[in-house]
């Protein structure tokens, strides 16, 4: 789930293992439903969300069309840029959200 694993920095050990990552990253998305307010991403708002950390990378607009969208977007808050899309990837694409997409499609089928 890669929750205490941020992008800038080493993963923290005390979350290691399948039942904590499991359980912490669940709990936060909960924090996220229960005071929206002070998080970047909000269900029924449109903002631009980076490919990655870097802000010289871009972004591109994305909708926020409900809770669990913009949980995903607090959570991990990059978007997969079209070279990660096709599958060639570069120095600005980012993979958490798209490797999302694919383990959801994988295991449960179309997300619409």
């Amino acid at each position: 789930m890669g929750y205490a694993c941020p992008d800038t920095a080493t993963c923290n050990d005390d979350f290691s293992g399948f039942a904590r990552q499991v359980w912490f990253a669940a709990h936060q998305f909960r924090v996220y439903e229960g005071d929206p307010g002070h998080f970047s991403f909000r269900a029924g708002e449109t903002r631009p969300v980076l490919f990655n950390p870097d802000p010289d990378c871009g972004s591109r607009v994305v909708t926020m069309e409900n809770q669990a969208t913009a949980g995903l977007y607090n959570y991990t808050p990059y978007q997969p840029d079209d070279a990660a899309l096709s599958g060639s990837g570069s120095s600005c694409s980012s993979g958490g959200n798209l490797n999302f997409f694919a383990y959801w499609k994988a295991w449960f089928g179309d997300t619409h």
